[in-house]
């Protein structure tokens, strides 16, 4: 049991050193949203294919400047928070997202109205071949 203790409190102990180290990143410039969503994931036990459709989409926001001038782990939040949809059997919600990431349900809202706009430019290739653009903006209409 103590055992147990320790490794729990090593564990949380680790978790907020890479808080904080992000923290450090994000406020020098020099983390990108795709490298946050790992992390997120992992800690929603999300699965792969959803991360890797977060991704794409959090590099083509950058890469586009759809929302310039947000922080990484807006980005990333909102990216996950679009990708999401196309992944029912996920178990999560806005709410969880805002938890795991540190950015507010109502900014998760507000930058989901944003985004919807260009998601043709946003969702990876092999979202928009399994969906028509039909069931897509039915899906993420905000």
């Amino acid at each position: 049991a103590a055992g147990d203790a320790e490794a729990a409190a090593a564990e949380a102990a680790a978790r907020i050193r890479q808080a904080a180290l992000e923290r450090e990143l994000v406020e020098a410039g020099r983390i990108l949203p795709q490298q946050l969503i790992p992390r997120y994931c992992n800690e929603l036990k999300l699965p792969r294919e959803l991360q890797d459709a977060a991704m794409a989409i959090a590099g083509n926001t950058t890469a586009l400047e759809i929302i310039p001038g947000r922080k990484p782990q807006v980005v990333s939040a909102l990216s996950l928070h679009m990708a999401h949809y196309f992944f029912p059997n996920a178990d999560l919600s806005r709410a969880d997202i805002a938890r795991h990431t540190g950015v507010s349900e109502m900014q998760l809202k507000r930058g989901h109205k944003l985004m919807y706009g260009s998601w043709e430019k946003l969702l990876p290739d092999n979202i928009k071949q399994s969906c028509d653009a039909e069931h897509i903006v039915e899906v993420l209409h905000p």
